[in-house]
């Protein structure tokens, strides 16, 4: 058997009306959207027509990897939670981990809409489960920070998922396991730990991550390997085509062109 895996990331959702936000919230609003559209319009409907898009490729499972609103308001958690739900696709089809964006009101108040808005549409959060052979991870590489910084962090115990790999496995996170920022970036929007993460995927030939955060389409090879196993897509946020598609079975993951 072989399964078909949608990958969508980066959808930052806006609430579609705004009128009820603090005015502290709305400048947190115009710096995180200032280097994007700010249609809320246009964003909800691109992450709409995304999820058709999986729907009619016949897609198996969809994952998002992060950043699923703009500032973690929980009327954007419930709009994503809205269009999902309408898109067809059962919550065990479905995974969402958070990203930087979903944290910036803390990461307990993300778990909190994690274990009820989000629960609604998606198989539990952070629970592994099998896709037609695969092992597949969801990681949290949230950090509790200022806005203006994007880090990430995964951490010794979710790092360990690296290690502990004796079939193919799948880990979906926000942060990409391999440094991506311009020198001295680093800091403000990688993951703190991504050394050990690079030698951990490096050392893992089994394991195959689906990193969002850096809204490009990218196939990355890891150091030593000899086939490309970090994949990441383009955003929801510019696109409702921004979507990959990917094989899974008991030989690994491949993308596909569907």
């Amino acid at each position: 058997g072989m399964a078909l895996l949608a990958q969508l990331s980066d959808a930052h959702l806006i609430e579609l009306d705004l009128s009820g936000r603090p005015a502290a919230d709305w400048v947190r609003l115009a710096f995180l959207s200032s280097y994007r559209p700010s249609r809320a319009a246009s964003r909800a409907r691109n992450l709409a027509g995304a999820l058709e898009r999986a729907r009619r490729a016949g897609a198996d499972h969809v994952a998002f990897t992060g950043d699923l609103t703009e500032d973690a308001a929980p009327a954007q958690f419930e709009l994503f939670a809205q269009l999902v739900g309408e898109s067809g696709f059962k919550p065990e089809q479905v995974t969402v981990i958070p990203g930087n964006h979903d944290a910036y009101r803390g990461r307990a108040a993300y778990d909190e809409q994690a274990r009820t808005t989000l629960a609604a549409v998606s198989h539990a959060e952070g629970a592994r489960f099998e896709l037609d052979g695969v092992q597949v991870v969801p990681l949290d590489s949230t950090l509790d920070q200022h806005y203006v910084r994007a880090a990430g962090l995964l951490g010794p115990e979710q790092r360990r998922h690296f290690t502990d790999v004796s079939s193919p496995t799948l880990v979906l996170q926000h942060h990409p396991p391999i440094p991506h920022s311009a020198r001295g970036l680093g800091w403000f929007q990688e993951l703190v730990d991504v050394c050990q993460v690079e030698d951990a995927v490096a050392a893992a030939p089994d394991v195959f991550v689906l990193p969002g955060h850096v809204h490009h389409h990218r196939d990355l090879v890891p150091r030593g390997s000899a086939r490309p196993r970090v994949f990441s897509p383009r955003a929801i946020v510019s696109s409702d085509d921004a979507i990959r598609f990917y094989e899974v079975d008991a030989r690994g993951v491949r993308p596909v062109t569907v």
